[in-house]
């Protein structure tokens, strides 16, 4: 099971996005993205706890803007089908 835990606003104005999974996002040699939409993030640092089962990705402002609530959420390794579905976007969830 795949869940946008939260979308937050940081102390510096970027968007963070939890993401949580019952499969884990596993270490490797290859750069993780969050695909939203037809737009690609790769600024991610793990949870607070250091579960492999939880990533955060960082948003500029800017970008989270360019998104559109219902845009498809996923998450891959690079040139790499995604192996986690998030579903769709849900802007609203900004700070809440």
């Amino acid at each position: 099971m795949n869940v946008v835990q939260s979308i937050k606003t940081n102390q510096s104005g970027d968007v963070e996005i939890e993401l949580k999974s019952t499969k884990e996002f596993p270490v490797r040699d290859a750069v993780i993205e969050l695909r939203i939409g037809n737009q690609t993030f790769r600024r991610s640092r793990p949870g607070p706890d250091g579960s492999l089962n939880t990533i955060i990705f960082v948003l500029t402002h800017d970008e989270f803007v360019k998104i559109n609530t219902g845009d498809s959420v996923t998450v891959g390794f690079s040139h790499e089908p995604p192996g986690w579905n998030f579903g769709k976007v849900d802007k609203s969830l900004l700070d809440k």
